[in-house]
């Protein structure tokens, strides 16, 4: 389906339960973690059952406060990713991203970020911000929605994202005087 079987726990608590991560929601010992906020602070990625200690330590979780909400779910291949850059919740510029670096983006990508704009929580107040679509298995998924200032443009058309940032910006400033 178009949904993640996603589960979210406090960081600390992840270590705890380990076990039933890998027999709930792990695929072939494995489990993928990463954090739920924007900042990412700490690395996220797939981690085998047999390296966790390892992992765990490497991740940096260990200096992440016990309360911090990590994102956990069964691992997957992704067939294609794209970035796209959203200012005043509309996609203005996008670019795949992987398997490889390329422009053109399909429109089910950009309507399906339209679709998923409507309901974002706590990004949508933001005038700007980016989201990563994938497509794992013929369906598309919201991969990560993040702070543009952090973000790299692959190859998104980078006159449109300046022009339609400048645009926000002064719209902001006015709207403050």
């Amino acid at each position: 389906g178009d949904h993640w079987d996603l589960h979210s726990f406090p960081t600390r608590r992840s270590s705890d339960l380990k076990e039933f991560l890998y027999d709930k929601i792990g695929d072939d010992d494995c489990i993928f973690i990463r954090p739920d906020q924007g900042d990412k602070i700490f690395t996220g990625g797939v981690v085998a059952k047999e390296n966790w200690d390892k992992e765990y330590e490497i991740m940096g979780i260990y200096d992440v406060p016990p309360q911090e909400i990590c994102l956990i779910s069964s691992p997957c291949n992704i067939d294609r990713e794209w970035r796209l850059v959203i200012v005043n919740n509309k996609p203005i510029a996008w670019s795949q991203y992987k398997p490889e670096v390329v422009r053109d983006t399909p429109k089910e990508v950009i309507e399906y970020a339209n679709k998923i704009i409507k309901d974002v929580g706590p990004y949508k107040s933001l005038p700007v911000f980016i989201m990563d679509i994938c497509e794992v298995k013929g369906y598309l998924k919201l991969l990560e929605i993040g702070c543009f200032s952090v973000a790299g443009l692959y190859n998104c058309d980078a006159k449109e994202v300046v022009k339609n940032i400048n645009i926000a910006a002064i719209k902001e400033w006015k709207d403050y005087q």
